[in-house]
């Protein structure tokens, strides 16, 4: 108990840190020009015949300067920010769903999320001029749209078994501990989580927004599908 309570706490300095932090970078991406050599950016851009979009980032950032990336990170943090400080204050209350249908419209809602932050991340690229100009949004979706689909499914689909049948109604997240707790839900959140992190690194505000939902998908499945063998630890 006493370790949760320190956790609880650490959210507060966590989520006060997150928001300075946004704020400096607000501050650094009013104050900073967007280019180091805009006649050099345009000439690798205009020159450019690969279709390597992250080899193209690679390039033609060189001629940036931070300031399109400050921007995504202050969205980042100060979202951040404000969930860390709402789960410091809320996380007692929170819990396994009152009814397994619940978590399918959840789960849904976190599907078309990640359709969503697929279409606004890409689309904040081209907004940026940071697409190759021999690509478009739309070839993007074309060629992509398919198989991030697939993947989506699949993933919901074996979370689905655990609400058809003993779904544990209305379990807080604080009680979950590791002695009976499912191994391949709590695999599938450990990812999900580390997901979300990434996003946070990489500034990624659209997918953090997507991977918030699904992080709470996760939970609502690994807290009310708890093994009935205990984890030998």
């Amino acid at each position: 108990m006493y370790y949760i309570i320190l956790f609880i706490r650490a959210m507060k300095h966590f989520g006060i840190a997150f928001i300075l932090a946004a704020t400096a970078f607000v501050i650094y991406a009013l104050r900073a020009p967007r280019f180091v050599d805009k006649d050099a950016f345009y000439k690798t851009k205009n020159d450019w015949h690969q279709t390597d979009n992250v080899l193209f980032l690679k390039t033609v950032e060189k001629h940036l300067t931070f300031k399109h990336k400050a921007i995504a990170y202050a969205a980042t943090f100060y979202v951040a920010g404000l969930v860390l400080l709402y789960l410091q204050k809320n996380i007692r209350t929170l819990k396994s769903a009152a009814n397994p249908r619940k978590v399918l419209v959840i789960g849904i809602i976190a599907i078309v999320s990640g359709f969503v932050a697929f279409i606004l991340s890409n689309l904040w690229l081209e907004y940026n001029e940071l697409l190759p100009p021999n690509q478009t949004t739309q070839t993007v979706f074309r060629n992509e749209l398919a198989p991030l689909s697939t993947f989506y499914i699949l993933w919901f689909g074996i979370h689905v078994p655990a609400l058809l049948d003993d779904y544990n109604t209305n379990f807080p997240f604080l009680k979950l501990g590791l002695s009976y707790i499912n191994v391949l839900y709590f695999s599938t959140t450990i990812m999900a989580a580390g997901f979300m992190f990434v996003c946070i690194a990489g500034g990624q505000f659209f997918y953090f927004l997507s991977s918030l939902i699904w992080v709470y998908f996760h939970l609502l499945v690994l807290s009310g599908k708890r093994s009935s063998i205990p984890m030998k630890i």
